[in-house]
């Protein structure tokens, strides 16, 4: 869903009008349709009264990142994808796929990524396992700055929607090098820290377990840092706590009846 004052937002109706930054304008209402948003925050043509039996069951979205750009709030973008071409119903190996379906407002600039969890640097390998009582992603050696894995990770957890009777178990393996790159991850609630010793190197890997509450979407187990949904659609970066200021005391001047003594 588009944010208010983005140029996506007004052509379909749910931004601000040309010239009036900071006024929404409500959509324009097609008759006999209503647009709906469901819990991944995709918003939807609904046609009521109308019944369609659809003849397969439409597959689950894999949802991405798109990092936002130029002069706006920095935050990203949570895209929807379908389809792979190997194993479309897979929406969780969808995070991790090419989607090259960017268009720069520069004509010359061409079609880019707009996945940026791999425009950022990606990963090594990634494993993806579903199971009757809940999904697994394990991602080894990214190499992407920790805000970015964390807005994925959440990207994760909207499209997976997992509950306290499914839930969504995410782990990063890393070597020590790579682990100094994720403070933040280490100092999270509900992560967990295990090191792996093999023959040839030490590993340590990372993963936390979540569960999700579509109808306030906010984790209810497991937690993510750096980064929250601030509204549907929209990942943006966790404010950081203003630190107080120190009072200090003003540099006495010194008194004119009493002159500071020169050594010679």
């Amino acid at each position: 869903m588009p944010r208010r004052g983005d140029a996506v937002g007004r052509w379909l109706g749910t931004g601000p009008e040309p010239g009036k930054e900071g006024e929404a304008i409500p959509p324009v209402t097609v008759p006999g349709t209503v647009l709906e948003i469901d819990a991944r925050g995709i918003t939807w043509v609904v046609f009521p009264g109308i019944t369609l039996k659809p003849t397969l069951p439409p597959p689950t979205p894999g949802m991405i990142i798109l990092e936002a750009g130029g002069d706006g709030d920095p935050g990203w973008h949570v895209l929807p994808v379908w389809g792979n071409g190997n194993d479309p119903n897979d929406f969780l190996r969808l995070n991790s796929w090419s989607a090259a379906m960017c268009y720069s407002s520069y004509r010359s600039r061409g079609v880019r990524e707009a996945n940026s969890f791999l425009q950022a640097g990606g990963f090594a390998d990634i494993e993806v396992n579903h199971t009757a009582t809940g999904d697994s992603v394990s991602f080894s050696h990214p190499s992407v700055p920790q805000a970015t894995m964390a807005a994925n990770i959440l990207a994760l957890v909207i499209s997976a929607q997992p509950t306290a009777a499914a839930p969504l178990a995410v782990s990063i393996r890393l070597d020590e090098a790579g682990l100094a790159g994720f403070p933040a991850f280490r100092k999270s609630q509900g992560w967990e820290e295990t090191p792996v010793n093999n023959v040839y190197s030490r590993t340590i890997v990372l993963a936390c377990e979540f569960v999700w509450d579509a109808a306030t979407g906010k984790l209810t187990k497991g937690s993510v840092p750096l980064v929250q949904l601030d509204q549907p659609g929209w990942i943006a970066p966790i404010p950081e706590p203003e630190k107080p200021v120190e009072d200090t005391p003003p540099e006495e001047s010194p008194d004119p009846a009493f002159p500071t003594k020169i050594q010679p």
